[in-house]
């Protein structure tokens, strides 16, 4: 056979063969093309707690410490505690101001005597002077500190009066209290000295010294204490009737004795002196 012819045979057989062996290599590359090809996932939603943290940290914090909420009852943040202070303003007119000596800046007895309260009290105190020679004062620090020095103040710069109110001796430890207690807290709230007799002492005067509002303040504290035991100072008894003849006797036998014991409430009136 004609060697042009042969090879014309045999060339389909060939180009067959390379179109064959061609798709295997395209098919392959494919194949090898989508084994490599990688999914990436879509990002993660973030939940409603990362979005929307709640206040003073827990979840949507920043750091691996702040992804988790605290423990109940462990604050977030520690609270910060402040000392309360308090600030007073208050007046003497000038009738009722002592004598002493005010003028100049941080000289006189004035002064000397408010450096001296600061240094007892522990509070801030300020004072001026209007042209009626009256007396502002402002106190300024811890509740009980400024109440201690509203106290020397006013003994220290106001006229003193005093007052002196009857009592019934039965009420007398109610207004002392346990050691003493009330009493102190009384003349600390009020700003003034209170004197109450001893047990021994026949006396049931009670004396107020002080300024005139001060006085005024624990007269009616007094007068409150005192008209609240008087209600309670009755005390009922169950006594079976067939005792009640023998009483009934004793009461027709000693009609003052029980006049007395119920005069007791009529005459817890007291009755009110003030001496200027």
């Amino acid at each position: 056979m004609d060697p042009t012819m042969q090879q014309a045979v045999s060339d389909p057989t060939t180009q067959a063969d390379q179109d064959i062996n061609g798709l295997t290599t395209d098919m392959e590359s494919t194949n090898i093309t989508e084994e490599t090809t990688t999914v990436t996932p879509s990002a993660e939603v973030p939940t409603y707690d990362q979005q929307f943290p709640s206040l003073g940290g827990g979840l949507g914090g920043a750091g691996p410490e702040t992804n988790a909420p605290n423990p109940f009852g462990r604050w977030n943040t520690k609270p910060r505690v402040q000392s309360s202070t308090i600030t007073q303003v208050f007046h003497i007119p000038a009738e009722e101001r002592k004598g002493l000596n005010i003028e100049g800046f941080g000289s006189g007895d004035a002064n000397k005597k408010l450096t001296s309260i600061e240094a007892n009290c522990g509070a801030k105190i300020e004072m001026s002077s209007s042209k009626d020679r009256s007396l502002t004062f402002l106190i300024t620090g811890k509740p009980d500190a400024v109440l201690r020095a509203k106290r020397e103040v006013l003994v220290g710069f106001q006229t003193q009066a005093n007052a002196t109110i009857a009592i019934p001796k039965e009420h007398h430890r109610f207004l002392l209290g346990k050691g003493g207690m009330k009493l102190q807290e009384l003349e600390k709230n009020t700003a003034t000295k209170i004197t109450i007799p001893k047990a021994s002492e026949q006396n049931n005067e009670i004396v107020v010294v002080g300024a005139k509002e001060g006085i005024d303040k624990a007269l009616h504290e007094i007068q409150m204490i005192s008209d609240e035991q008087s209600k309670q100072a009755f005390e009922k008894l169950e006594i079976p009737k067939i005792y009640h003849p023998f009483i009934q006797e004793q009461i027709t036998a000693t009609p003052t004795v029980c006049w007395r014991s119920t005069l007791v409430s009529a005459s817890t009136s007291p009755s009110v002196r003030h001496e200027g």
